[in-house]
């Protein structure tokens, strides 16, 4: 048994799963109105399905936060300037 697939803290938690862990503690009106007041989203919320387009720009950011060149803070803002973009 490799510990690097097989780990016992995972198992432990698997063996003492119930079928009551599948069932949900409200009803659904319950957890939208929850959602609802948690989030206040609008009515239709726009998501977005799949990824931004890899543009050279962000791939260099991004390299240029890997190599220490950029800070945290840089990087994220320079992602966000991109995504706004995209939007």
């Amino acid at each position: 048994h490799s510990t690097r697939v097989h780990n016992p803290a995972v198992e432990k938690r698997l063996a003492a799963i119930t079928a009551q862990d599948s069932q949900r503690a409200n009803v659904y009106e319950v957890r939208a109105e929850a959602q609802r007041a948690r989030f206040k989203l609008p009515a239709w919320p726009t998501t977005t399905i799949g990824s931004f387009p890899q543009t050279t720009e962000i791939r260099t950011l991004r390299l240029d936060f890997k190599k220490g060149n950029l800070d945290a803070n840089n990087y994220r803002t320079g992602i966000a300037e991109h995504i706004k973009q995209a939007i």
